[in-house]
C-alpha cells in the first residue's frame, strides 16, 4: 500500500472508525526487520518524541515510498489511537 496518499489515508480513515466501534485493530507496516526494535520503542512515547524517534531510526531515508508522509501521518495516527487508549495489537 505504500507509494501512495490515499492508501495509507484509507487505513487510517478504518482504523478510526474500528476503533469508535470498539474493535482491535491490527494494521502492518512494510519495513526492514532491523528497524523493529526501535519502532518498538517508539511506540512508547509521547507523540512529539514519537515522530523524532522514528526519523532517527532511519524513516527519511527509505525513499521507495515506505518512508513518505502519507506513511508518517498514517502512524501518527495510529499511535494516537494507541496513546488514546484503542486496542492495537
Amino acid at each position: 500500500m505504500h507509494g501512495t496518499q490515499q492508501a495509507p489515508a484509507f487505513i487510517g480513515d478504518l482504523s478510526c472508525a474500528l476503533a469508535a466501534q470498539g474493535k482491535r485493530i491490527l494494521v502492518a507496516v512494510e519495513h526492514p526487520s532491523d528497524l523493529s526494535a526501535a519502532y518498538q520503542h517508539a511506540w512508547q512515547l509521547p507523540e512529539t518524541a514519537f515522530v523524532q524517534a522514528l526519523s532517527k531510526a532511519g524513516w527519511a531515508q527509505m525513499d521507495d515510498g515506505t518512508g513518505s508522509e502519507a506513511m508518517m501521518a498514517l502512524l501518527v495516527r495510529l499511535h494516537q489511537l494507541a496513546r488514546r487508549g484503542a486496542a492495537q495489537r
